[in-house]
């Protein structure tokens, strides 16, 4: 169901080179059948693959000859995502937590295992302006817990399908950013901050000190139908300068991460990815950083209470090297989808 006051189905994408490359891949990946081939051989169970098996109708084109043909989510009902914030998702209420480790190189240095989460909420129609919110906490195992900046992010973000309805495909932008007020900001304290941020792998601007600005570019292509197989691309780029009473100049970060998933799903309700991500630090150690992750998701869509829809619950497990530095991260997300006036997506 499309969103209450939308003005009916979203524009189609004109099949640029680049789309029909990466539609090529996803065809090939798992031995996938065409969208609606082989019905009468896969009934049994088809609603609980991603858009049905052999895929369902796109509900901003029903077939005006089927009386209540069964439907798919939509072109803004994606698959799996990698990141939990992002900017693609439907509208949520998630939880994400995390623990992770880095052991220094040269000269050798185990530093301190970290232990986070944070609470992010998602609010979102198919094509349109977005929002995000997140708080969070981190500790280190020799130290106590420590609120995290509070962001806010706004975007555009827009949803529609490539050749026919075999393919969904979105692109979202955003901006944002936040601090934490309760943070003491003297010599000692932004020092603990930056040294946190560090260690902090690819969350850095969630414990930076002042203000980080955030900007995020996402782009998705995903075939329609049982497994959904996807390719999915995101930049983020973060900045900002520290700063402490005595005045003290400290020099601009400057973090630019760079990521690419592919993935699908392999059964009912189960979808694994692959996600490797580059990263780009300046003014902080460990520059050229790498994340090699491997993640599982399962969905409940039966799951539904109150305000509350589809359930998700993931977990992902990554290495992670630099120049100077190796180390591992585990994190794991519980998150629910929100349904205002039915489905958004």
């Amino acid at each position: 169901m499309r969103l209450a006051g939308s003005t009916g189905r979203p524009p189609l994408v004109p099949p640029s080179s680049g789309h029909r490359i990466a539609a090529a891949v996803l065809v090939t990946c798992g031995a996938l059948r065409p969208a609606h081939a082989g019905i009468a051989e896969r009934m049994s169970g088809t609603e609980h693959w991603k858009d049905g098996c052999p895929a369902f109708f796109a509900p901003e084109e029903p077939p005006a000859s089927i009386s209540d043909p069964p439907s798919h989510g939509g072109a803004a009902s994606f698959g799996v995502l990698p990141e939990v914030d992002s900017p693609l998702g439907p509208s949520k209420l998630a939880f994400t937590a995390w623990t992770n480790q880095l052991t220094q190189l040269s000269p050798s240095a185990t530093q301190p295992v970290l232990y986070g989460g944070q609470l992010v909420f998602h609010a979102a129609a198919p094509s349109g302006v977005f929002f995000t919110g997140a708080v969070g906490v981190e500790r280190a195992d020799d130290d106590r817990f420590r609120l995290s900046n509070t962001q806010a992010f706004v975007g555009y973000r827009h949803a529609s399908y490539l050749l026919g309805t075999a393919f969904r495909v979105g692109t979202a932008i955003r901006i944002g950013g936040g601090g934490d007020p309760t943070s003491g900001s003297d010599a000692a304290s932004v020092a603990r901050r930056e040294s946190l941020a560090a260690l902090s792998l690819l969350r850095e601007a969630m414990f930076g000190f002042d203000r980080p600005v955030i900007g995020t570019l996402e782009a998705r292509i995903e075939m329609v139908g049982c497994h959904a197989p996807f390719v999915d691309l995101r930049v983020d780029a973060a900045t900002w300068r520290p700063s402490d009473d005595a005045a003290t100049r400290y020099p601009r970060v400057f973090l630019l991460p760079i990521s690419a998933a592919v993935g699908g799903f392999f059964r009912p309700h189960q979808a694994i990815y692959g996600e490797f991500t580059w990263q780009y630090r300046l003014h902080l150690p460990y520059s050229g950083l790498t994340r090699v992750g491997l993640g599982w998701e399962w969905r409940a869509d039966e799951f539904h209470i109150g305000p509350f829809g589809d359930l998700h619950l993931g977990v992902r497990a990554s290495a992670i090297t630099s120049s100077r530095a190796t180390g591992w991260d585990v994190t794991a997300v519980i998150a629910w989808q929100l349904l205002w006036q039915g489905r958004l997506q």
